[in-house]
């Protein structure tokens, strides 16, 4: 069992914790609403001979307002589905997943599903700092699933029920080992890039208390991203329109500051389109070497960054675009630069402005300027880190 005190980052992660739900609650009330102009255009018109033979069907409340994500599989009571993806925090891994429609109307679809999640990889096989690994975690959910806006092509995703997962003799995240329950709430979106086929990230809070030991209330957060298979759906729009390219994209670069970057590798995903700007939620993972006297390197070591936020486009019909990012980070150097001189963990936030050029319909490229303020998890004091990337951006 692990009896070292519970490290003083608590707050900063819990800080940033908060700040993520708060996100992911901001993108759900930000979902456009449904214009009245929509409703009445999709909605059944009567001729006089209909309203004098057979009453006329009430009129649907919940229709898709972006004509570009119309023609949605609606699914039935009874569908199954299956899911799998990749997990985030406290280690790395993935889930799967399986679930079972019990109520669909014109609104809403709601199911029933269960997980299961395995993370075998701990942050110390990226970048290793020394301190003994964390334990294989795992985890299985069982609850509920609200999907909205049937008839459309993107969905708001919401997610509750109870949870139990076996954290191991070293923990992460958590500061009592072994096995721990409670209930989660998730907030996320989804996109139907074929009939029967989905994808989408979903950020869940799991609040819970170990089960064979005494020990404290805790929260723990966890990002999952993944597709989900429809078996037998069929298209229900009849006009199976493809999607505008870069519903989802693959993101990579070159990086500079403050050492030499290895490379940086990051995923993303749309939820939002408009004539002003194109909204997508992404992550990234950037490496970089520390050698000493190099740029801001003061001493030989590795750096590595992970970073999740958002990524708003602007001007998406011209071919070029100014492009804004702002989110959460996590950083560790297991050497000095100027900015950061002492090695070690830092939580933060980055902002970043760039520009991108459209080279076709499926590739864009371009620079970013970044800076990121971060705080070192055993600290309270700011340090500012800049950073400059060249993205070559692949949509699909």
């Amino acid at each position: 069992m692990r009896t070292a005190p519970r490290p003083a980052t608590s707050s900063w992660i819990r800080a940033w914790t908060g700040a993520g739900l708060l996100a992911s609650l901001s993108l759900a009330v930000a979902a456009p609403p449904v214009r009245a102009d929509d409703v009445e255009a999709r909605a059944p018109q009567a001729t006089g001979a209909a309203l004098s033979a057979e009453p006329v069907a009430p009129r649907a409340r919940c229709l898709p307002c972006d004509p570009a994500l119309r023609c949605g599989s609606p699914r039935a009571c009874g569908d199954l589905y299956v899911g799998a993806g990749g997990s985030l925090l406290p280690n790395v891994g993935g889930y799967l997943q399986l679930g079972r429609v019990f109520h669909a109307d014109a609104c809403s679809t709601w199911s029933f599903e269960i997980e299961a999640g395995w993370q075998p990889i701990d942050d110390k096989d990226f970048i290793d700092d020394g301190n003994p690994p964390a334990d294989d975690w795992v985890q299985l959910q069982l609850g509920v699933k609200r999907r909205s806006d049937p008839l459309a092509r993107r969905h708001w995703v919401s997610r509750a029920g109870a949870f139990a997962f076996d954290a191991g003799s070293e923990p992460n995240w958590v500061d009592t080992d072994g096995v721990w329950a409670g209930a989660y709430v998730g907030f996320g979106f989804e996109t139907d890039i074929s009939p029967s086929l989905s994808i989408g990230p979903t950020l869940t809070l799991m609040a819970g208390l170990p089960v064979e030991e005494d020990g404290n209330f805790d929260v723990v957060p966890q990002l999952t991203w993944g597709l989900t298979w429809w078996p037998g759906a069929g298209c229900g729009g009849g006009n199976c329109e493809r999607l505008p390219k870069g519903e989802v994209y693959l993101d990579l670069g070159l990086s500079a500051l403050p050492g030499v970057g290895q490379g940086s590798v990051g995923f993303g995903q749309v939820f939002a389109r408009g004539p002003r700007g194109t909204w997508s939620l992404e992550v990234a993972a950037v490496f970089q070497d520390l050698e000493d006297g190099t740029l801001q390197a003061e001493s030989n070591g590795d750096l590595a960054q992970l970073q999740g936020g958002l990524k708003l486009a602007l001007a998406p019909q011209a071919r070029a675009h100014l492009v804004l990012r702002a989110g959460a980070s996590w950083l560790r150097t297991t050497g000095r630069t100027e900015p950061l001189k002492n090695p070690g963990d830092y939580v933060g936030a980055y902002a970043s402005v760039g520009y991108e050029w459209d080279l076709g319909c499926w590739l864009s490229t371009g620079p970013e300027a970044l800076l990121a303020a971060v705080a070192q998890e055993s600290g309270s004091e700011f340090e500012l880190v800049p950073r400059l990337a060249w993205h070559v951006i692949v949509k699909f």
